[in-house]
C-alpha cells in the first residue's frame, strides 16, 4: 500500500508516521518472550506444539486456498509441509531456534554476573545495531535487518538483563513512553528528511529507510521504551479476562492471515491500496485489521477446540514429557 501513496499527499505522510510505532511490535515480543524464559524450565512440548500447530495452518490454508483459486504444485505442498525448515514463516523459524537454544544462553547469562551481562548487551547491540546501522548498505553482522536468529538472541539477552537487574519503578512508564513516542517519531521524520534532501540533490528519493529495521539504532531503543513502560502496567478485571482469552489466539491469527497464499488472496479481496488517497484509510485499515483478527481467533479457537476433544494435544504433551524426563537439554 505504500507505494500507492502519493509522495506529498497527506495519506503519505500519516502512513509514514503511524507506521513507525507499529514497527517495534516482533521486538516487543521477543523481549517479553526473553524476559519470562530466561527464568524459566526449556519445555520440549511447547516446540513440538509449535511446529504442528504451523505445519497445520501450513498445509491446510495451501490446500483450500489453491483448491479454491487453482495453481495446485506437489513441491509446493511438499515445502510447505516443513514450515520451519523452509522458512514459510520467517518468525516461528527464528524463534523456534532462539527458544531451542535458551537453556544454553540462560547457562551463559547466570555465569556472567550483572557488569559482565551489561557489558556484554552494549557490545551486542553497539556491533549488530548501531555499528550495522551506520555501514547500511552492507549486512557484516548477518543479522538481514531484525529478521533473524541471531537478532533474536541478542534481544533474548536484553530482556534477560532487565529482568534480573533492572527493578519494576512507577517512572518507567512514563520514561518508557517518551522514549518510544520520540524514537517512533523520529523514524517518521528522517524518512521525510531524507526523502526531500535526496530528491533535491540527486533527483530522486534515496535513503528512506534508513530506520526501517528492527535493528536500527532508532527502532531499538523505542522497542526498549514501550516494554519497559509495559512492564509496569497490571491488567486485572474484565480487561485482564478479555486479553486472557485472545492472547492465545494470537499467534493463530498470524499463521493464518500471513500465511503466504492467504495473504495476496486478502488483498485481492479488500483492496486496502484502494483507500490510498482516501480520507478513509484509516478508518477503513482499522475496520479490515480489526475483522481479521476476529475471524482468524474464531478459526484458531475452533483449532484448540479439535486438538483438545480429539486428544491430539495431551498426547502431544505425554509424548514430550516423557522424552524430556530422559534427555533434558537443562541437565
Amino acid at each position: 500500500m505504500g507505494d500507492q501513496l502519493l509522495p506529498g499527499s497527506p495519506n503519505w505522510f500519516l502512513g509514514n508516521l503511524l507506521y513507525p510505532f507499529t514497527l517495534v511490535a516482533v521486538n516487543c515480543f521477543v523481549l517479553l518472550s526473553g524476559y519470562f524464559q530466561c527464568g524459566s524450565r526449556f519445555k520440549l512440548k511447547r516446540v513440538v506444539s509449535t511446529w504442528v500447530q504451523v505445519a497445520v495452518y501450513s498445509v491446510g490454508l495451501y490446500v483450500v486456498v489453491k483448491l479454491l483459486l487453482g495453481g495446485l504444485s506437489v513441491m509446493e505442498l511438499v515445502k510447505t509441509a516443513l514450515p520451519v525448515i523452509t522458512k514459510q514463516y520467517w518468525f516461528v523459524t527464528a524463534y523456534l531456534l532462539m527458544y531451542m537454544v535458551s537453556p544454553f544462553l540462560n547457562c551463559g547469562i547466570a555465569a556472567m554476573g550483572k557488569r559482565l551481562h551489561f557489558m556484554c548487551c552494549c557490545v551486542l547491540l553497539g556491533i549488530f545495531s548501531v555499528a550495522h546501522n551506520l555501514a547500511y548498505i552492507y549486512d557484516f553482522g548477518d543479522v538481514d535487518g531484525g529478521y533473524t536468529f541471531l537478532w533474536f538472541c541478542i534481544l533474548y539477552i536484553v530482556a534477560a538483563y532487565i529482568r534480573l537487574y533492572v527493578p519494576v519503578e512507577p517512572k518507567h512508564r512514563k520514561w518508557g513512553l517518551l522514549v518510544y513516542g520520540v524514537c517512533a517519531l523520529g523514524v517518521g521524520v528522517a524518512r521525510f528528511v531524507a526523502h526531500y534532501a535526496t530528491t533535491a540533490i540527486l533527483g530522486h528519493p534515496m535513503l528512506t529507510s534508513f530506520f526501517y529495521s528492527y535493528n536500527s539504532i532508532l527502532v531499538v531503543p523505542a522497542s526498549i521504551g514501550l516494554f519497559m513502560a509495559m512492564r509496569t502496567v497490571k491488567v486485572e478485571g474484565k480487561t485482564g479476562k478479555l486479553i486472557g482469552f485472545f492472547a492465545p489466539l494470537a499467534f493463530g491469527v498470524y499463521l493464518i492471515h500471513d500465511h503466504p497464499a492467504v495473504r495476496p488472496a486478502l488483498w485481492s479481496i479488500l483492496k486496502p491500496y484502494a483507500f490510498a488517497g482516501s480520507v478513509w484509510m484509516v478508518p477503513y485499515g482499522i475496520v479490515c485489521a480489526a475483522g481479521i483478527f476476529l475471524v482468524c481467533c474464531g478459526v484458531e479457537w475452533v483449532r484448540q477446540k479439535l486438538f483438545t476433544l480429539l486428544g491430539i494435544q495431551k498426547w502431544l504433551e505425554r509424548i514430550c514429557d516423557r522424552i524430556q524426563g530422559k534427555f533434558s537439554p537443562t541437565e
